[in-house]
């Protein structure tokens, strides 16, 4: 079983202010006993001549410009004592000539004196002395800096007396630093420290394996201190490992939209099925499996095993994965396809992909599908069973994609709004027929939005609208068949371009016999650099009837079985608009 001990929480302590007085910090302690071999001391630098050079770990050094001024200021720090100048290498520069040769070792390289000290917190460092290297040992750049920092205060300060052109390393200088104040303090998993432990991932791992990765090695950093590396299950096993997902050496399968943890034989293993079931996972095991607090401490004992049953929200859509309510079902989403801040490219579309998988619309209509996007996400939607409507414009930032083993394109076409600001205002519009014959018109748009560059945007959505209603008008007297129609309208139910719609669609949303009340819009999540994932979103605030600017609206020979703006996790990573949903029968 897994045991917790919590008290009140707290955020995790750093420990950037240790370094005058650093052997007598509060929240830490000292200690030499990681100095493997007995020499008397190392001449580092005399009098404008040195033999040593600072190898630097590439693992860290790519990561941080904060250590690279710290590797930069222990370079002058030692030229402005001794006048010597120590090249600085990068470690992926090493060769077998490099075991041999003096060397300051920063960070955790690919020497025998670096790769012998055992796992620390990202915030502890070694320093020591073997052979004829210094090790200057840390896992993360936050412990090399605060490292260096103390490298130059208390070894080459204290020897800049007077004259003197020496810096010399000895015993005496050997130095560990031992964090001892945590939000989680300790995780025993099968009799070792979790810190000691890597995460493994399948080689070809999908966007919810390596995110969760990703997820886990962000909370366990900023919660344990303890950076877990993650490797591709091509890999040999070792002892201790987390496996995520389903790895080449994963035992355990969650039911379908679940997820599981399990410990045995040195393994954690951590798997879920599908989007509903990786959102619940990282959920619980951030919030509960290893919620952080002050000095929590976990116990993972041999044979421990957890699933979880994933329970669905009409609340925030996710309803809707497991309850198909209509015969048909069409989805609408403005997936921002531009360049942003709020992630890669390829992982916004996996992501959007995912989404697209668990709900498995028969029509998606998009807004916003650039041509910076449009080449790799169509082909990712074709590898989920996705056809293309295909219209005479080829510039078509509002396409409509369908599942053609359920459904045939009878007629098809493509309107640009005459007043729109940009390439992206317009409209598609496709007839398809069901296997049984029944036949619907689906249209995916784009009004214009609240521009600062336009005086007036609501007027050009007013003649948006207009021009929209004519082709329904058009559409509808020439097939008579029921139409839907939806996308990212920039205004709400109760302006005047719907005001304008309404006297010929229905709003779906008001009369849905299972609906929600969300609004979809909302701003940009953060993603991070450093550790590749999503650390926050921004849930959209208000009500559909109040703030919703993306909607669906149908002619009245349409049964609206169930509507759902979708707002879980998945689709608040990737845009500033969620997904619109409407399940209907045909009447």
């Amino acid at each position: 079983m897994i045991k917790k001990n919590i008290s009140f929480f707290l955020t995790l302590l750093f420990i950037c202010g240790i370094l005058i007085g650093c052997n007598n910090a509060q929240n830490g302690s000292e200690s030499s006993e990681l100095v493997t071999e007995s020499y008397p001391e190392l001449v580092i630098a005399s009098d404008g001549e040195t033999e040593f050079t600072i190898r630097v770990a590439d693992d860290i050094n790519s990561e941080s410009a904060a250590l690279k001024e710290a590797v930069s200021n222990l370079h002058n720090a030692i030229f402005e004592m001794t006048g010597a100048r120590l090249s600085i290498t990068a470690d992926r520069k090493y060769n077998e000539e490099d075991a041999s040769h003096p060397a300051i070792l920063i960070g955790r390289t690919q020497d025998a004196e670096s790769q012998t000290i055992g796992a620390m917190r990202i915030d502890e460092f070694v320093i020591s002395m073997s052979g004829n290297k210094v090790v200057i040992c840390a896992e993360h750049a936050e412990g090399a800096i605060t490292a260096i920092k103390y490298f130059i205060n208390k070894i080459i300060i204290p020897q800049s007396t007077g004259n003197n052109k020496t810096l010399i390393f000895n015993e005496s200088h050997c130095f560990t630093y031992t964090a001892t104040k945590h939000a989680i303090k300790s995780i025993n998993c099968l009799g070792a420290e979790l810190g000691t432990y890597r995460m493994v991932i399948p080689e070809n791992a999908n966007i919810n394996e390596r995110m969760t990765a990703n997820m886990l090695r962000h909370h366990l950093v900023m919660n344990y201190a303890y950076d877990l590396e993650i490797v591709e299950d091509t890999e040999t096993s070792v002892q201790y490992e987390i496996l995520i997902g389903n790895t080449s050496r994963t035992t355990v399968k969650p039911d379908a939209n679940n997820y599981i943890i399990s410990a045995e034989n040195g393994k954690l293993q951590i798997n879920a099925d599908g989007m509903l079931g990786y959102e619940n996972l990282t959920d619980h095991l951030r919030n509960d499996f290893f919620k952080a607090g002050n000095d929590a401490e976990y116990t993972i004992e041999e044979g421990f095993s957890y699933s979880g049953e994933v329970v669905t929200k009409l609340s925030d859509g996710t309803h809707y994965v497991t309850n198909r309510v209509g015969e048909v079902r069409c989805m609408f989403n403005n997936i921002y396809g531009w360049p942003s801040d709020s992630g890669p490219v390829s992982v916004k579309q996996d992501y959007q992909i995912e989404v697209f998988k668990a709900y498995r619309p028969d029509v998606i209509g998009l807004q916003e599908h650039t041509t910076y996007y449009r080449g790799s996400f169509d082909k990712k939607l074709s590898d989920i069973g996705y056809t293309k409507v295909e219209v005479a414009d080829t510039d078509n930032y509002t396409p409509l994609y369908y599942r053609d083993d359920i459904l045939d394109v009878i007629d098809r076409g493509f309107l640009r709004y005459t007043e729109g600001g940009d390439a992206s205002k317009s409209v598609t519009w496709a007839l398809f027929e069901t296997a049984t014959g029944e036949r619907f018109i689906a249209m995916s748009t784009h009004f214009m939005w609240d521009s600062p560059d336009i005086t007036d945007p609501n007027a050009i959505r007013k003649s948006n609208a207009t021009e929209l209603l004519a082709l329904i008008n058009e559409l509808h007297n020439r097939y008579d068949d029921p139409i839907i129609v939806g996308g990212d309208l920039n205004c709400n139910i109760s302006s005047e371009p719907l005001k304008l719609l309404c006297d010929k669609l229905l709003v779906a949303q008001e009369h849905a016999v299972t609906k929600n009340n969300n609004n979809g819009a909302h701003g940009f999540a953060t993603y991070d650099e450093m550790y590749k994932y999503y650390t926050s979103y921004i849930a959209p605030g208000g009500t559909y009837s109040g703030s919703a600017i993306d909607h669906i609206l149908t002619t009245d020979d349409v049964q609206i079985e169930g509507f759902g703006t979708i707002c879980n996790d998945y689709t608040l990573y990737t845009s500033d608009h969620s997904p619109v949903l409407i399940d209907f029968t045909l009447k």
